[in-house]
């Protein structure tokens, strides 16, 4: 059976789309940089999205949450309300979480280099190297939605998020889950802009996609939205090899045809 996108959403600088509502819910102006997301998805705008409520509690207990993952966490709301799924629907389901990043959450890990230079080994906690993994915020979605597919990060570079997105499809096509969403995210954090920038590498935007994938018709044949992904916009560098903007800008593309907006420029 064909597999579809059946639930998007997209958080940038000025605002949280979901593509299936065709909404678009700015965020609150604030003092953060151009181009960089705010500390956590403010409760207005997720609630104007319709994104589920958050578990606070996982089996084990709370839940702990760093500003990637948290803001990775109100995306993949939107998304899952977007496809029109409950928490009551997901728990216990084959649902699996895969995402894809250039720099993974190497912000949290420019965050704990901060406080040992600054406060000393004393202000970073055991459990902090726990939380740091590359996979840690896609298994803080399983634990939030007690889930039972796979979950996994590629933190490869430029081919992270289609990597991503080979992962869902084969994971779906053999029976290892019943659905996938794929997350695509560049959250950055000092260190690793100046990296970028020794490098010779402009740091791109910080974003956070997700999609939902499940079996049957939905808003768009997986197919679709991979060619969506290869067109960019004349005399720019092909979005399937800059990371996350794979993703977001075949987002882009298709919220403007759904919604009727003309498309915003990347």
């Amino acid at each position: 059976m064909d597999i579809s996108v059946t639930g998007a959403a997209c958080l940038e600088a000025e605002a949280l789309s979901c593509l299936a509502r065709a909404c678009r819910c700015a965020l609150p102006a604030g003092d953060t940089a151009p181009g960089s997301l705010p500390e956590a998805l403010p409760p207005e705008v997720a609630e104007a999205a319709g994104a589920l409520p958050l578990a606070s509690r996982g089996q084990g207990g709370p839940i702990r949450h760093f500003r990637a993952s948290r803001l990775v966490a109100g995306t993949v709301a939107a998304a899952l309300a977007d496809a029109g799924l409950t928490c009551e629907g997901l728990a216990g389901s084959g649902t699996g979480f895969v995402s894809g990043s250039t720099y993974g959450t190497a912000e949290f890990l420019d965050s704990l280099r901060l406080a040992l230079d600054t406060r000393g080994p004393r202000a970073v906690r055991p459990t902090d190297f726990a939380i740091a993994t590359q996979g840690y915020p896609m298994s803080a979605l399983t634990m939030t939605y007690q889930t039972i597919g796979p979950a996994t990060a590629f933190v490869c570079g430029q081919s992270a998020t289609g990597q991503a997105l080979d992962f869902a499809e084969l994971m779906m096509q053999v029976g290892q889950a019943a659905r996938m969403v794929v997350v695509g995210y560049e959250i950055l954090g000092p260190q690793t802009r100046r990296h970028a920038a020794r490098l010779g590498q402009e740091a791109p935007a910080e974003t956070v996609v997700a999609l939902v994938l499940e079996h049957g018709p939905g808003l768009v044949p997986l197919a679709g939205f991979r060619a969506a992904c290869t067109v960019s916009p004349a005399g720019k560098t092909p979005p399937a090899r800059l990371g996350a903007a794979r993703l977001h800008h075949a987002f882009r593309t298709l919220f403007a045809r759904v919604s009727g907006k003309p498309e915003v420029a990347a």
